[in-house]
């Protein structure tokens, strides 16, 4: 016999002796294991009639068994008869309370069915056992942004200057969730240098727990102001407030304290709808602390006004958006007028790249400040300007810890007859499971508010407790 004959021979008795542990149905497991392969391949396959039959006769076969439930669940979700599915669901959770995989689905068919409040407390028991599973993030967030219950755009800050400052480039999508549940502490630092002064302004909070629907909240901001005509000075806000869903999408915050300018207290409100495409935003300012540049600092300035924003989603990737900003600007505790801002502005936002998401930016600005000639030197902030701009915006982010964004854009002023760009790039890093970090840092070598380049810095922290 030559050699390989043996071999093959010895082969089959091994086969022959083990057949039934490595490859027959007389082994339950096994056929049990193959029962749910074949669920599963006719789900795919669109074989959904018989994945069912499947899924009841394994169901009726092995009652204890908490695959069964998941999976003829999972088949009545795909051919979409929820009732049937979450009734099954609820006969495994029966069995077995703390079931990860009959909770998600559970939690799934409430989100697909738009019951966000009953999906809410199942993803965040999921949550707090898996925190980085990007799925139960994503519904988790998804739950919240459906109750109108986050933020998750860039919103203004309230004690930072209007419009201009540069914005922390955009957290992570686990960071969006801020750990609703618990109390957090933030703290933000602005800095602008521009040709003869700087402004810093520091802002720290610290906000409650979500309430119902409304989040309440208590800071205090410090202005600092350096002039070289005018010295140094500082100004400071301590400020309370709530922020609350009034109806889907829209939420109104509103906030008071004490400018210690003046005996009358500073005043901010908000208010933020997100209607599908549409969305409005309307800000009023009351007796709050100019703190825009050094020398308005410096010399106890106060503002007065109202921001009124609004944008539309045209296409999938292309918005457009509108702003108009009045402002009523006084020096020395605001008893010297110093004159009205009056800007507007149009722009579009395309979305070239989602992954990385890069965006082309336009528009045009009008900006006008009407100011006596005898006080108008006090603060350097340029009294009109008419310019179009154009840039790209790019956005990375890196396993839900690291976004890195980074800007460049162009300006044509077409009043003061001057072509100039601006660049800006930033972090923001999610350290564990309790701290948020960002930095952003922006040059313009002509600025649009002063004369001359200007750089600006922000940066800061979050901490959930």
């Amino acid at each position: 016999m030559k050699p390989w004959w043996g071999i093959a021979l010895a082969f089959g008795i091994l086969l022959s002796g083990t057949g039934t542990a490595i490859g027959s149905d007389s082994d339950p497991g096994h056929a049990a294991q193959r029962i749910r392969e074949r669920i599963q391949v006719d789900m795919k396959l669109g074989n959904t009639r018989e994945a069912l039959e499947l899924a009841r006769r394994y169901l009726s076969d092995h009652p204890k068994d908490r695959r069964g439930y998941f999976l003829e669940a999972r088949v009545y979700k795909a051919i979409g008869k929820d009732g049937p599915s979450l009734r099954v669901i609820d006969r495994g959770l029966s069995l077995f309370p703390r079931d990860s995989d009959l909770l998600y689905l559970k939690s799934s068919i409430f989100l697909e069915e738009k019951k966000f409040d009953m999906a809410r407390p199942i993803l965040m028991e999921l949550y707090q056992k898996n925190p980085n599973d990007p799925g139960i993030r994503s519904d988790l967030l998804q739950s919240y942004e459906g109750s109108g219950l986050v933020r998750t755009g860039q919103s203004l800050s309230t004690n930072f200057l209007t419009g201009t400052a540069t914005q922390p480039p955009p957290p992570p999508t686990v960071a969006l969730l801020s750990n609703l549940s618990d109390w957090t502490l933030s703290s933000d630092v602005y800095s602008m240098l521009y040709p003869g002064g700087t402004s810093l302004v520091v802002d720290t909070r610290i906000t409650t727990p979500l309430y119902g629907r409304n989040h309440f909240f208590a800071g205090r901001t410090e202005y600092l102001g350096f002039s070289q005509n005018f010295g140094n000075g500082t100004n400071d806000f301590t400020y309370a407030g709530t922020d609350w869903l009034l109806g889907h999408g829209t939420h109104l915050l509103v906030e008071a304290g004490d400018t210690r300018i003046r005996p009358a207290p500073g005043l901010y409100g908000r208010l933020d709808s997100v209607q599908g495409p549409f969305a409005f935003s309307l800000q009023g300012f009351g007796n709050m602390v100019w703190g825009d540049y050094g020398e308005s600092i410096v010399q106890n300035g106060l503002e007065n006004g109202m921001v009124v924003s609004a944008s539309y989603q045209l296409l999938p990737r292309l918005g457009i958006s509108a702003d108009y900003w009045y402002f009523d600007y006084s020096l020395e505790n605001g008893t010297l007028p110093f004159g009205n801002l009056h800007n507007t502005d149009g722009m579009f936002d395309l979305n070239l790249s989602r992954i990385p998401q890069v965006d082309l930016i336009g528009g045009y600005d009008s900006w006008t400040v009407l100011s006596s000639p005898a006080v108008s030197d006090r603060v350097p902030i340029l009294l009109k300007q008419r310019y179009f701009m154009v840039g790209v915006s790019v956005e990375k982010q890196y396993e839900s810890l690291w976004t890195l964004t980074g800007e460049f854009g162009g300006y044509d002023d077409i009043y003061l007859n001057l072509a100039s760009y601006e660049t800006s790039a930033g972090i923001a890093y999610r350290l564990g499971s309790r701290w948020q970090f960002f930095a952003n840092a922006y040059y313009f070598n002509q600025s649009t508010i002063v004369s001359g380049s200007t750089e600006s810095f922000m940066g800061g922290f979050q901490f959930w407790f």
